[in-house]
């Protein structure tokens, strides 16, 4: 009868949790024989190793402590079968692995606090039951891992994961899911496998997929003074800081909308602007910190505006050491009367006319020419070099002393000058247009 009490109250400090092995090392049973101890156990056998003999109802309280490996804690587990308890056994602490290779799976009661593989090139539909319901409560945690190109998407039941109705798992990434009775939350994150190695590129990610790349370009939506917006189905960043790049940076918006389009290279400098945009400077040259006061805006097609820092502004004044023209014309006149020199579109260069058209006309044809062209015309004798107008310039006075030296302009086609006496030797003119 002692040692059966014994046995008793052996038990009741096994369900109290306090007959643990630092607690039971080095305790012995009475010494003495009886009924009632563990098979294998008898009066001074270590209580630590008679433990495991225990059995209520048939069943096996504590089965025999686990000898090896030294230093690892074991997982005391019993697992429910067809309505019936199940004997306890010692588990080796890990995580179980559920592998899916189809296309659909629903998460089952066997997945809490395991990890479930999807494997397909497909799209791979997963189900994710209700939170809180029966095998889904009690915190009820998961994880999945996709390793194939597949697109995985969890849809719970009723239940909404991270406030959505669905979560997707890319290829290479894994989300760990857990609940709080009502709905889930998922941490979900990319293996370092999936992103590319872009040197000096941007890094672009596509969220709907979850595909990693480079880009050749940055792209940034521009909607307020110094702010930046981030649309994450477009890959559209966002800051609230100044933008600093080496590389090139495209600022989304088509040539015909109010929005900004420019293209900067860090490696050339090249700028271009687009409709209704200004490319804005400050005193000391930061805008995040100063209100702009001079900018560079398109003003139509092939114009640009220097102002005072609003779109469009023409109130500015361009200041230089030197100016020079996009094109530059040197061209000989034909020897007839109008002598017509072809200049194409030059806005700027120097001329000869044909002593042919002596006290009548010469004409230039460029397209830089308007109706309202500011034409400044002089005459001179220092531009017939063989790298200018390979000629024997006039020294003479060429000029018609009864007639304006600028007869006519026709837009986007020429002008035409008066001349005077012109002998032997052609006379050469510089010309530049001012529109």
């Amino acid at each position: 009868m002692r040692i059966k009490l014994q046995s008793a109250i052996v038990l009741l400090l096994l369900a109290l949790g306090y007959a643990s092995a630092a607690h039971a090392q080095g305790q012995n049973f009475p010494s003495g024989s009886g009924t009632g101890l563990p098979s294998g156990c008898t009066g001074g056998s270590s209580l630590i190793n008679c433990m495991g003999g225990f059995q209520l109802n048939g069943l096996s309280i504590s089965p025999a402590f686990p000898t090896t490996p030294n230093g690892l804690p074991f997982l005391l587990t019993s697992t429910p079968s067809g309505g019936s308890a199940v004997a306890s056994a010692w588990a080796w602490p890990g995580v179980t692995l559920n592998a899916q290779t189809g296309t659909t799976y629903t998460i089952a009661l066997t997945d809490r606090s395991g990890l479930t593989t999807t494997s397909n090139g497909s799209a791979i539909a997963v189900s994710l039951p209700q939170a809180g319901t029966t095998n889904f409560a009690n915190s009820f945690n998961t994880a999945l891992f996709n390793i194939n190109t597949g697109l995985a998407t969890i849809t719970p039941t009723t239940s909404t994961i991270n406030g959505n109705a669905t979560q997707i798992v890319p290829n290479g990434w894994g989300s760990y899911i857990y609940s709080d009775n009502t709905n889930y939350r998922s941490l979900t994150v990319p293996d370092i496998s999936v992103f590319p190695s872009c040197a000096a590129s941007p890094l672009g990610f596509t969220s709907a997929t979850g595909v990693f790349g480079c880009l050749s370009t940055l792209n940034i939506g521009v909607t307020t003074a110094n702010t930046l917006t981030y649309t994450g189905s477009s890959g559209i960043f966002a800051s609230a800081g100044p933008l600093i790049a080496s590389g090139n940076v495209l600022a989304g918006g088509a040539a015909s909308s109010t929005s900004a389009n420019a293209l900067m290279n860090g490696s050339n400098g090249n700028v271009t602007i687009g409709n209704s945009s200004t490319y804005q400077m400050a005193n000391g040259g930061n805008v995040i910190s100063a209100t702009p006061d001079t900018g560079l805006s398109r003003v139509s097609a092939g114009v640009v505006g220097v102002g005072t820092g609003g779109g469009g502004s023409v109130a500015g004044i361009i200041q230089a050491a030197g100016y020079k023209s996009g094109t530059n014309c040197a061209a000989n006149g034909t020897a007839a009367n109008p002598s017509v020199v072809s200049c194409s579109g030059a806005a700027a260069g120097m001329f000869s006319c044909s002593a042919t058209a002596s006290t009548g006309t010469c004409t230039v044809n460029t397209t830089a020419v308007t109706a309202n062209s500011e034409i400044s015309i002089t005459q001179d004798a220092a531009d017939g070099g063989a790298s200018q107008l390979n000629v024997t310039c006039n020294t003479g006075n060429v000029l018609n002393t009864t007639k304006p030296l600028l007869a006519a302009k026709v837009a986007a086609t020429s002008f035409t000058i008066n001349l005077g006496t012109v002998t032997t030797n052609p006379a050469c003119f510089e010309y530049t247009i001012v529109n």
